[in-house]
């Protein structure tokens, strides 16, 4: 059987404030992590940054709300993080999209990258200069739940890895995967080992979202799903019984 790849969510979250410098690199330095997750926003001046939500209110514990997208670089990159405690922490900063990447570079990581936002083609394209700037666009994965995102990606190089995000994975979606060459990213809850075969027999990986309970990552490891993503965990065990 194929083993199942584990995807750190954000950097490896539980232990460190999500999409920070300092998550990726714990997650970086964990072995058992294939690929690291991100989030990818662009300010109003151009600047492509790391970050899940539009704006900062949850990530600096409601000291700062701050709409990224409207707002230039220079000002949100100086926007402190608090920790997980809640504590603010001048370390903790909204990270520069490179930076990321040379990250996973560093550790040898895949880069899982989600399109937060409807994006113009000249974005993506020079989202994807920057990337292969580095020679990390063989070692990325783009996944967004805006299927526009993807199609463009598709447009501009169509041996780019891309994975669809869905919150419900359907049997109607596979028309729509096979024709953009596109992967799979579904909540885990929509996914189970049925439509895994299926997928699978149509040359389509598929990717689950977020498992953080050991007991059902083992089930779907079992059923040989290729990714699991996950905030918690780093590893699982196969549990024959599943």
């Amino acid at each position: 059987m194929k083993k199942t790849l584990m995807i750190a969510h954000r950097g490896f979250s539980k232990m460190e404030r999500e999409n920070t410098l300092i998550a990726f690199s714990v997650a970086g330095a964990t072995e058992e992590f294939y690929g690291i997750e991100t989030d990818i926003h662009v300010t109003n001046d151009n600047h492509f940054i790391i970050i899940h939500d539009e704006n900062t209110s949850r990530v600096t514990n409601n000291r700062v709300n701050l709409d990224v997208e409207k707002n230039s670089y220079d000002i949100v990159k100086n926007v402190v993080l608090s920790d997980l405690d809640g504590n603010m922490r001048n370390d903790l900063r909204i990270p520069d999209m490179i930076d990321y990447f040379k990250i996973c570079k560093k550790y040898n990581k895949v880069a899982v990258c989600e399109l937060k936002q409807v994006f113009s083609k000249d974005q993506i394209a020079e989202i994807i200069k920057i990337v292969d700037s580095i020679d990390m666009l063989n070692n990325t994965i783009f996944i967004s739940f805006i299927l526009e995102d993807l199609i463009m990606l598709k447009e501009i190089n169509e041996n780019i890895q891309a994975q669809w995000l869905l919150c419900e994975y359907k049997e109607e979606h596979m028309e729509t995967l096979l024709k953009y060459h596109l992967d799979v990213d579904a909540h885990y809850a929509s996914i189970n080992k049925e439509k895994i075969d299926n997928l699978h027999a149509h040359n389509i990986k598929v990717n689950i979202w977020t498992v953080d309970d050991i007991n059902i990552a083992n089930k779907y490891a079992s059923w040989g799903v290729d990714f699991i993503t996950s905030n918690a965990l780093k590893s699982f065990e196969i549990n024959e019984n599943n």
